[in-house]
């Protein structure tokens, strides 16, 4: 079963804006957690190949100490991104911190877009358009 997504007004999601800046924050610290263990290993498994994985092996512990700070920083990578979803934001992309907000331009249902930078959530896209789709919000009432 599908949930239905929180309908957000321009200004809830405006009002948004200081907590979601917070948490990319958070996203961006925990990826780039990641990012590093991931090229640890990516080196080690380069200097060793399969070797690696074997406690015989000069660098194994090394091996295993960046295996877990990969596991632990990816744990809380995804548990921050829940975070998005459990307040029904949409995550698109943590690098440029672009975001949707479900809303409503006059009755039709749309994202409202934001990417980190931006003083405002001022754009919108259809739901199947994507950021290349992206226009500017106009005036409407109830937008």
């Amino acid at each position: 079963m599908t949930e239905t997504p929180k309908i957000w007004t321009l200004a809830e999601a405006n009002a948004a804006l200081p907590d979601v800046r917070a948490l990319l924050l958070v996203v961006r610290r925990h990826l780039g957690a990641v990012r590093d263990a991931e090229a640890q290993l990516r080196d080690l498994r380069t200097v060793w190949g399969e070797q690696v994985l074997s406690i015989t092996c000069p660098d194994h512990a090394e091996f295993l100490r960046h295996v877990e700070a990969f596991q632990h920083a990816r744990d809380h990578y995804l548990t921050a991104c829940d975070r998005f979803a459990d307040q029904g934001i949409e995550l698109k992309d943590p690098d440029t911190g672009l975001v949707d907000f479900h809303g409503l331009l006059g009755t039709r249902e749309v994202l409202l877009c934001w990417r980190d930078g931006e003083a405002a959530v001022t754009h919108y896209h259809e739901l199947d358009a994507g950021f290349a789709g992206r226009k500017a919000i106009p005036a409407l009432p109830g937008v």
